[in-house]
């Protein structure tokens, strides 16, 4: 606690990882600011960090998502912009004087924007970019989308904007996550979901827990509480094969009946058919046929928004098919 640090390192194993090599530019490494996590701490007057990305990001194609906590209302500073701009500000998360975080490349112009940003509070936000169109995110909730710029840039600041004047980030920022492609709204929400988590900022994503008082077998449930996004639980899973599978699991929420608008299988990015049998005391069981893969696969079900259900005995099984013997 309270070393500056020179070496941001890059836990994705792609060597990315941020350095500043002067030591009074360094900000400083604090211990259980978030929910028991670290973070680093910017002063708003020297700190940043620079990075040569091993494959050129291009603007019209990526994804950022930041931690970070703004300690200044009435200071305009950088999250992330590019070091060496060929045109202005390629691309910056901003706090500035009017409590708006926006994101905004060079001869494009502002691309997209959240208001109403509160300095001492952990925020999630992010920025999808993908071709004609960009949209941030403020802890899952989509804002003001816009016209990205189709341009690459490999060399970038965290912290700082240090071209044409200089402005720096005063406030905490405990992760940054960056994709050189646009990701999915099924990979954001699994994002958001980690992030919610392991940070406890609420994206509306799933919420899961051990629940011992409502079950169907055992000594306990999975309960999953859905958010106003929803979420998906699942196992990663290789079969082996591309033979037909059943997937089978049991469900409960209030007593009511069960139905997809509550909850549904889910297999490999999207929901799967699911038939829903009552099998007595408000328990449900769901069962749908996949084609499985000889590579890994996610398995489970999506919760829908603002559902709560209990989960228990999911099973992956061959199809059989009738026959006589």
């Amino acid at each position: 606690d309270g070393d500056a640090i020179q070496t941001w390192t890059d836990s994705s194993g792609n060597n990315n990882s941020p350095t500043q090599g002067t030591l009074g530019n360094r900000a400083t490494y604090k211990t259980n600011i978030i929910n028991g996590q670290p973070v680093l701490r910017f002063n708003g007057s020297s700190n940043f960090y620079t990075v040569t990305l091993s494959s050129s990001l291009n603007l019209s194609s990526y994804s950022l998502i930041a931690i970070h906590k703004p300690n200044s209302g009435s200071q305009y500073g950088m999250l992330m912009a590019a070091s060496t701009p060929s045109d202005d500000e390629l691309l910056d998360m901003n706090y500035p004087t009017s409590g708006k975080m926006s994101v905004y490349h060079g001869g494009v112009g502002t691309v997209g924007g959240v208001s109403n940003f509160s300095t001492g509070t952990f925020y999630n936000s992010g920025f999808v970019s993908t071709t004609g169109t960009g949209t941030p995110y403020t802890n899952g909730v989509a804002q003001s989308s816009g016209t990205p710029a189709n341009r690459s840039v490999a060399t970038w600041n965290i912290g700082a904007y240090t071209t044409s004047g200089q402005y720096y980030w005063l406030g905490d920022i405990a992760e940054v996550i960056l994709y050189n492609n646009a990701i999915s709204a099924t990979d954001r929400k699994n994002i958001e979901a980690y992030i919610q988590g392991k940070y406890n900022i609420d994206s509306g994503s799933l919420t899961i827990s051990r629940d011992t008082t409502t079950k169907r077998t055992g000594t306990a449930s999975v309960k999953l509480i859905g958010g106003t996004n929803g979420g998906i639980y699942t196992q990663s899973l290789n079969v082996g094969d591309t033979n037909a599978y059943n997937l089978v699991s049991y469900a409960y929420t209030t007593g009511a009946a069960v139905t997809s608008a509550d909850v549904e299988l889910f297999y490999n990015g999207s929901t799967v058919s699911t038939a829903y049998t009552s099998v007595g005391g408000g328990w449900y069981k769901l069962s749908g046929s996949i084609t499985g893969a000889n590579a890994a696969r996610l398995y489970g079900v999506q919760v829908k928004s603002n559902k709560t259900v209990y989960l228990d005995d999911f099973s992956l099984y061959n199809y059989q098919t009738s026959g006589s013997l």
